[in-house]
């Protein structure tokens, strides 16, 4: 039996008042850990510069070399508990812009150690075994930021991804285990990982916008029009995808984003129209309130189905992009709230996206074709 420690770093502050060397008990499922943090000072530092960092050099060095005498150093700070503290530093040659030099902002990060206990440090060889202990540390850890931002509710704690930390230590005990305690154990380095991926699917260079993509961009720019509320989430989505990995959330706002739309266009036919009453569900069923039938009703049951039918007259059940987008993105919304679904991958997220986005046009497309203008 031994131990085997990831350790990694994360520019976040968790105010836990315990030494270092104590840890947290951690049970996920039937797996557990014990998972220790240290808070500790660095900079994070923005140069405006590449391959020359003269900016950079002490402040010491700036007041007693005269060929970098040159330097403005401009600090700025805040008063917290009557005490001034450094919160960034502008670094800039004098005869220059503001732009010539760079950004400094003094930090805390935490170094977090994930715990676990193995039946044999040297089967850490085989790729397969390694590979599981290093998903089991990180999907702790995010279990232990999750439930800390829970319980003290602060705001400048967010959740990294655990998987994009640049650095990975790996230590090893061959003795004991996590509860015989880790105080007692001598650690020692096994390896260390470094990850990239992130970085290497920024695209290096981008393919410029095409002459439509210019138009269509420069007369949104001159109607002074904002995006409405379902663009905006249907963005926010894409970057919770894309930047934050977060496929499961993505879908559930590509849902959000899909329903408003609906809605927004349900309520604003109805007022074009005049229509104050809607039917209700069922053979039976009383007539409701236009906006408390659409703001109630069921997306696909009711709104789709019914409402925009009875409405502006135009079908769209049945339809290839209404059976696209049932399947690739109203069917899995529903699994993830309704059944806890969470393996959803990037491909999930995008196809969910294409196919609530091509549903829009479709639906935009034969409001126009029905001349009822809505913009």
């Amino acid at each position: 039996m031994g131990v085997i420690v990831f350790r990694y770093f994360f520019d976040i502050h968790l105010s836990l008042p315990i030494p270092p060397n104590v840890g947290f008990f951690v049970k996920l499922g039937n797996e557990t850990s014990i998972i220790s943090t240290t808070m500790r000072q660095g900079d994070k530092i923005f140069s405006f510069t590449r391959d020359t960092y003269e900016w950079l050099c002490p402040p010491q060095n700036v007041e007693k070399n005269d060929s970098l005498s040159n330097i403005e150093i401009i600090k700025l700070e805040a008063v917290r508990d009557r005490e001034s503290i450094p919160i960034r530093y502008i670094r800039k040659f004098k005869d220059r812009d503001s732009y010539s030099g760079g950004i400094i902002e003094p930090t805390n990060y935490s170094i977090f150690n994930v715990h676990l206990n193995i039946d044999n440090i040297r089967s850490l060889q085989n790729k397969e075994i390694y590979n599981k202990f290093l998903k089991l540390s990180e999907d702790m850890l995010e279990h232990f930021i999750r439930l800390y931002q829970w319980v003290s509710q602060e705001k400048d704690v967010y959740l990294p991804n655990i998987s994009d930390c640049p650095i990975v230590e790996v230590l090893v005990s061959e003795n004991g285990d996590i509860n015989s305690g880790i105080l007692n154990q001598t650690f020692k380095f096994h390896s260390t990982k470094l990850n990239w991926d992130n970085l290497t699917k920024k695209p290096v260079k981008k393919t410029p916008l095409s002459k439509e993509a210019m138009n269509w961009f420069s007369n949104l720019l001159k109607s002074g029009k904002e995006l409405e509320l379902y663009q905006k989430l249907l963005l926010d989505a894409k970057e919770q995808g894309h930047l934050n990995r977060k496929y499961d959330l993505a879908i559930l706002k590509i849902g959000t984003a899909f329903e408003v739309f609906v809605q927004d266009r349900l309520l604003r036919a109805c007022e074009l129209k005049g229509i104050k009453k809607l039917p209700g569900k069922g053979k039976n069923a009383k007539e409701k309130d236009y906006k408390e039938a659409i703001i109630n009703g069921n997306v696909r049951e009711e709104l789709l189905s019914i409402y925009l039918k009875e409405i502006t007259g135009i079908s769209i059940k049945g339809t290839k992009a209404y059976n696209e987008w049932y399947t690739n993105a109203y069917s899995i919304r529903n699994e993830i709230i309704h059944r806890g679904k969470t393996d959803v991958n990037d491909k999930d997220a995008e196809v969910a996206f294409n196919s609530t986005v091509k549903l829009i046009f479709e639906i935009e497309k034969k409001l126009s074709q029905a001349e009822i203008k809505l913009n």
